[in-house]
């Protein structure tokens, strides 16, 4: 203050306004005033200074006094960052708890509301392995930075040291970029931390930040924050005694409690158990027993005297003997006294007690004390008793039962998956049951090294979950059917398994062939359901296909008796009958070819066949039927040589195939025929445009009595046995024969394959197929039918031939005429009334040769079995000849007997059609 005048009483009133010194103006120099300015200033710093000291010592006393008031950690620590943040006047004041990987929690803060809390948070430093605070923050030289990555642990030891860390500015430079981000994202612009230590180990951190802006900490600051952490040390030093007494103290009163309760629980299971203890002075004699060894004795509360006379009257007599000795063994050797006996009530009742005890000596090693216990065993030997029993029956069972058993350890991997396991024990049906020998104490896979996984997974679950099965399985490793009961033996951990089995090998294999025999049953049930769906379904047609060529027949010959037609159309009429008839034939002889087929009467007489002679005979056969349905017929015929075969069943062949081709192609259509050479096969290919082959139907195309359509609105005829029997004779040519179709209305391929003859031979010539024409004139044939329409065929046909014929309608008729017709051939029908032919002709063979006794006779029957051939030919016929009447071979056969001349062509006698169809049904299983 500068005034004009110079008076004390002014300026002590400057002073007390507030002023540090006053100059009069008449008295200012500049030194002067230059001193008075700068002790100004140095008086107001004194001030503050004064000021802080006493409001820090503010702080330390109240912190003071709470750690003296109080033993709570946290009421202490909270009190203190509360504190310094006034006193501070910063942001945020927190107390941190660091570990020894540079991580740590706050356990206490004071912040302002505008800054973010960080109580209770987990934080780490990122920065404290690739980078480092400068160690001395508060020296003008900072130390170098290290990425050693023990740096985190180096960080903390500087802190157990004591090292106080002051950031005026985080941006300043002197830290990390790392460590300057992990600051900022808490809003810190500058920080204060001391550690604090507690019996010179490391604690935590007092850390002030400041938040809105940098700050420099004065020394004052940081004296109060380094002396606030020695009180916090100890008030920590405090707090921990004060939780250990308490703990102490705690512990105290719970062993207290528990040995109370010990006792408590120690006298019921005395009781619960009926067990006492007893003490005997062996000086004296005298016995102190506990209230409950009455009871066990049988002795009424106050009754027992305490004498040894007393104690050894309620022994057993039986077991005095023994009790004594055990007693004296035990003080004469100082072993332990442990014996079972009896005792005897006075009602008689016996119960059993475990005595056990001890003996002392004194310095002397004279027996002073026995001191023991007495346990109530009554309830134990009884359950040991009937355990024993127990024991007696199961072992007994065990011996005796007709089951394997055996008792299994199973052993599993560190994941439970079943490996294998150990029998512990088997019965000695088990090796009997299993043919395992010696098999106790092995694991199966040292037994069995192949043995299915199925046994491992089974039994190992059954030990992991305790849940019993029952079960039948097989063992290939065995050979061997068991059928098999397994259950868990005691607690989960013992991993034991019992199981009872059987051996049912036989049994499997009786199941085994039963259901192979159900099985085959049941497929020979379904062939003949099926055979027989086939037989109604071709009988259907066999029906219509004989009845339909008896429609023009019938009714032709009708209306040629009944009415006049011209010469062309009765030879149109003459010729529907005769190709219907022939259909009927065809028909009957390829049910009669299927039943010699079936009963392996098919016959072939080989002999060297040129094949192109065989197809041209069997294309001009059908080439009629091709025409009407202008249907190109071409044909390719490689001379190729000769096979050995039949040629009148290799003609049968082809004209199969090309009348099949021909009636399943439609109208202007192509069969195409080749013969061709393949090695050292004749390839014969007949191909057409018609409607094709199914491809389910084909693998069942060569089938007897298969057709594609059974249906009544078929279309196409026939029985389907063509295709059977020429798959029948190709076979019986040692040949093979295929068929192939790419489907329905896109024609189909038959290929026959037979084996050539090697070498030349002699072609046959087509003329040969073909019987000649014959004349019978001057030869006398005697005919016999009881049926007057074939008498009159018979007649008309031998008469146009040139012979004598003499029909007569009765065997009788027959012997009567012989000896006066002398007939140079006998031709008899078989079922005749009264005399049937085999009669006839065994009683002709009986005459003289004058008398007919050795006429060639012909049996011509509608009897067509191989019996009947055979029979005919025993009774004395030369030729077996069956109807419906062939008559180029009737005259031919004539012609043969008359000449004396044997043909030796294959001509197996045809059956009769109604038997052959029975035999064939009879066959399959109808």
């Amino acid at each position: 203050m500068i005034t004009g005048q110079g008076n004390e009483a002014i300026a002590v009133q400057a002073m007390k306004a507030g002023a540090q010194d006053y100059l009069v103006k008449e008295q200012i120099t500049p030194d002067r005033l230059h001193l008075a300015i700068n002790g100004a200033i140095e008086t107001v710093q004194l001030r503050t200074q004064l000021q802080q000291r006493i409001e820090r010592e503010q702080v330390v006393a109240q912190i003071t006094r709470q750690i003296h008031q109080s033993l709570h950690l946290d009421d202490i620590l909270q009190t203190t960052v509360t504190a310094v943040r006034q006193f501070l006047h910063t942001d945020r004041v927190l107390f941190f708890r660091l570990e020894l990987d540079g991580t740590g929690t706050v356990v206490s803060e004071s912040v302002g509301k505008e800054w973010r809390s960080l109580l209770s948070s987990k934080i780490s430093d990122p920065c404290l392995v690739e980078h480092s605070i400068a160690p001395n923050l508060l020296s003008d030289q900072p130390e170098p930075v290290s990425d050693d990555s023990a740096f985190a642990e180096n960080y903390v030891k500087r802190h157990c040291r004591g090292r106080v860390t002051s950031i005026s500015d985080i941006q300043d430079g002197r830290i990390a970029p790392c460590h300057v981000e992990w600051l900022a994202q808490f809003q810190v612009k500058a920080n204060l931390v001391v550690p604090i230590l507690h019996d010179n180990q490391f604690w935590g951190l007092l850390i002030a930040h400041h938040c809105a802006a940098p700050r420099s900490w004065q020394p004052l600051e940081i004296d109060l924050l380094k002396e606030l952490a020695t009180q916090v040390g100890i008030a920590i030093r405090q707090a921990e005694l004060y939780r250990q007494a308490q703990y102490e103290l705690v512990e105290r009163q719970q062993v207290e409690v528990e040995l109370r309760e010990s006792e408590e629980h120690l006298q019921l299971a005395l009781a619960a158990s009926r067990m006492g203890t007893w003490d005997w002075n062996i000086q004296t004699g005298r016995i102190s027993w506990s209230d409950n060894l009455e009871a066990l004795f049988g002795v009424e509360p106050g009754e027992f005297d305490g004498s040894y006379e007393m104690f050894m009257a309620r022994l057993h007599p039986d077991d005095r003997a023994r009790v004594l000795t055990a007693v004296d063994q035990a003080i004469t050797t100082g072993e332990d006294y442990n014996l079972e006996f009896r005792v005897v009530y006075p009602n008689g009742t016996v119960r059993w007690a475990l005595s056990q005890g001890k003996v002392f000596y004194d310095q002397n090693s004279q027996p002073m004390r026995m001191t023991g216990i007495d346990l109530d065993i009554t309830d134990r030997k009884h359950t040991e008793e009937v355990l024993h029993q127990s024991e007696e029956r199961y072992r007994t069972l065990f011996e005796s039962m007709n089951e394997g058993f055996c008792v299994i350890e199973m052993l599993f991997d560190e994941h439970n998956t079943p490996l294998d396991y150990r029998f512990l024990e088997i019965n000695p049906v088990f090796e009997l049951q299993t043919g395992l020998q010696q098999a106790e104490g092995k694991t199966a896979r040292q037994i069995l090294p192949d043995l299915e996984p199925h046994w491992f997974e089974i039994y190992g679950n059954v030990a992991l979950t305790g849940e019993p099965v029952r079960f039948e399985n097989g063992s290939e490793a065995m050979n061997r059917w068991f059928e098999v009961s397994a259950f868990r033996l005691g607690q989960p951990e013992s991993r034991k398994v019992a199981i009872l089995f059987k051996d049912i090998s036989e049994r499997k294999q009786f199941e085994l062939e039963r259901d192979r025999l159900l099985v085959q049953e049941q497929s020979a049930r379904a062939e003949a359901e099926r055979a027989n769906r086939i037989k109604d379904e071709f009988l259907a047609v066999l029906s219509h296909e004989l009845r339909s060529p008896l429609n023009p027949i019938l009714g032709w010959a009708k209306l040629l008796q009944t009415h006049k037609f011209d010469s062309t159309k009765t030879a149109e009429a003459l010729a529907t009958i005769e190709r219907n008839a022939e259909l009927q034939t065809q028909l009957i002889d390829d049910l009669l070819d299927m039943s010699k087929v079936l009963r392996g009467k098919l016959s072939i007489d080989a002999a060297p066949v040129n094949l192109v002679f065989v197809i041209e005979s069997a294309i001009d056969t059908v080439k009629t039927a091709a025409l009407s349905k202008d249907i190109l017929l071409h044909s390719i015929l490689l001379p190729i040589g000769e096979v050995s075969g039949d040629a009148t069943r290799l003609q049968q062949i082809v004209w199969n195939l090309l009348s099949n081709a021909i009636k399943f192609t439609p109208k202007g259509g192509r069969v195409d025929l080749r013969l061709e050479q393949v090695d050292d096969q004749a390839h014969l290919i007949v191909s057409d445009t018609g409607k094709g082959i199914n491809p389910d139907f084909l693998p069942h195309i060569f089938e007897s009595f298969q057709q594609e359509d059974f249906s009544i609105t078929r279309k196409y005829g026939g029985l389907g046995l063509g295709l059977a029997i020429v798959w029948q004779l190709v076979e019986a040519h040692e040949g093979t024969i295929t068929a192939d179709s790419p489907g329905e209305g896109l024609g189909a391929t038959f290929t026959v394959r037979l084996p050539l003859l090697s070498g030349a031979a002699a072609i046959q010539q087509a003329e040969d197929l073909l019987p000649q024409a014959l004349d019978l004139t001057g030869v006398r044939v005697l005919a016999v039918d009881d049926d007057f329409d074939a008498r009159e065929l018979l007649t008309v046909v031998l008469s146009q031939s040139g012979a004598e014929v003499l029909s007569v309608a009765t065997a009788a008729e027959v012997l009567a005429n012989l000896a006066s017709f002398q007939p140079d051939v006998l031709v008899s029908d078989i079922g005749m009334p009264e005399i049937d032919g085999y009669t006839l002709i065994q009683q002709i063979r009986t005459l003289p040769p004058d008398q007919g006794g050795t006429v060639p006779a012909i049996a011509l029957t509608a009897y067509a079995r191989e019996e009947d051939y055979q029979k005919a030919i025993a009774s004395g016929y030369q030729r077996h000849m069956t109807k419906p009447l062939n008559l180029e071979q009737l005259v031919h056969a004539i012609d043969t007997l008359i000449r004396s001349k044997v043909t030796k062509r294959t001509e197996v006698s045809l059956s009769l059609y109604s038997y052959r169809f029975e035999q064939y049904f009879r066959h399959i299983k109808v």
